[in-house]
């Protein structure tokens, strides 16, 4: 398809793109670009998936064919300002951002005249990240949105480049885009976030979310940060209705355990039933059917919600008092990163993931 496919970033989605890239024989040249000098020289020399590396957008001379922006979205605008000038007339040009509003900000307007851009989301992924982490076949089967302004030939190329990838291909706005994985992605991580410091540190699913890179989500929080305030005003609006009819529940039977860990293991009942309601107000407020677009991250949180919960039941009957507790602790710890978010503080962001996955070091 292309003479040449520049990749701006070899974490987990660009390596994979790089593999998927040299076996398919889809570009006759595939260069790469990372800060990391790991990430690329096992591309290069061990797995030889990037015929060129290089360190630094700076060192790219011509570019032409096919360039994938898949560093961090803070970073697409300073990189496209430093290549925008080497960009050849006809280049095609995607980021693969989680945040799609944000990111055409950054970049189309310095999309140079003759080139074309089309935003980009793979629903693919892992907690994982990095070069190693990256897979063949990684998109075979899930579904890649493109958000572009325009309908044209380019979106069309867009398409092919990933149907190729074996991906499924859907077009939406932006804005839409940015509503609906608000939701389905970003509030799930939130909560595994603010859970990690309540829960014990096991190996259940519900926590696998907080061993996400949290640099990643603390700069997709703060370029989708309406959308996300909307979701965790409305999760925080129902959590706290639980917990005040827990206080004043007129069927609450007397804190005759007090086991600490029994509300522990009820916690993440409550915590995803919470997330259903809100997805559900949010899907008769706008029309938008959320659980089509729902991934294995909306799925490790949600699930506890779909067990039996008679048993849970009789646990927060009589231990009422020690859920209420760890629920509040929850409470507070999704309120500041709400009010971070609101005050649009990125020390006050950061300072919240870094306690967050502060035990995970």
């Amino acid at each position: 398809m292309f003479k040449e496919i520049t990749i701006i970033g070899l974490g987990l989605i660009g390596s994979s793109i790089a593999r998927d890239v040299k076996a398919l024989e889809i570009a006759e040249k595939i260069i790469g670009v990372d800060t990391s000098e790991d990430n690329g020289v096992f591309l290069r020399d061990e797995e030889k998936v990037i015929d060129e590396f290089y360190n630094n957008v700076s060192q790219l001379k011509q570019i032409s064919g096919l360039v994938i922006l898949a560093s961090s979205p803070a970073s697409f605008a300073e990189i496209m300002q430093k290549i925008s000038s080497k960009i050849s007339t006809g280049t095609l040009i995607m980021d693969i951002g989680s945040v799609k509003t944000a990111a055409i900000a950054a970049i189309a307007p310095l999309v140079p005249a003759g080139s074309f851009y089309i935003p980009a989301h793979p629903i693919a992924g892992s907690h994982k990240s990095g070069a190693q982490a990256g897979i063949y076949d990684l998109f075979k089967n899930k579904r890649v949105i493109l958000t572009p302004t325009s309908l044209s030939f380019a979106t069309q190329k867009a398409s092919q480049f990933w149907e190729k990838l074996g991906a499924k291909i859907e077009i939406m706005e932006a804005e839409k885009h940015d509503r609906i994985y608000a939701h389905v992605s970003h509030l799930p991580q939130l909560i595994a976030y603010a859970s990690n410091k309540l829960l014990p540190k096991d190996e259940s699913d519900f926590l696998r979310l907080a061993k996400s890179n949290p640099a990643l989500w603390q700069d997709i929080c703060l370029n989708n940060r309406e959308m996300i305030i909307s979701g965790l005003q409305n999760y925080l609006h129902i959590l706290s209705h639980i917990i005040t009819e827990l206080r004043t529940g007129e069927n609450i039977g007397e804190n005759q355990t007090g086991d600490i860990s029994l509300a522990i293991q009820v916690f993440p009942r409550l915590a995803a039933s919470c997330l259903i309601s809100t997805i559900d107000l949010c899907e008769k407020k706008y029309g938008i059917p959320l659980a089509r677009y729902a991934g294995t991250g909306f799925a490790s949180i949600a699930a506890p919600a779909m067990q039996p919960p008679e048993k849970d039941l009789e646990i927060i009957s009589k231990n009422w008092q020690e859920v209420v507790e760890l629920l509040t602790r929850f409470e507070n710890e999704i309120r500041n990163i709400c009010l971070a978010l609101q005050e649009n503080n990125s020390e006050k962001v950061q300072d919240w993931f870094t306690q967050a996955t502060s035990s995970l070091q």
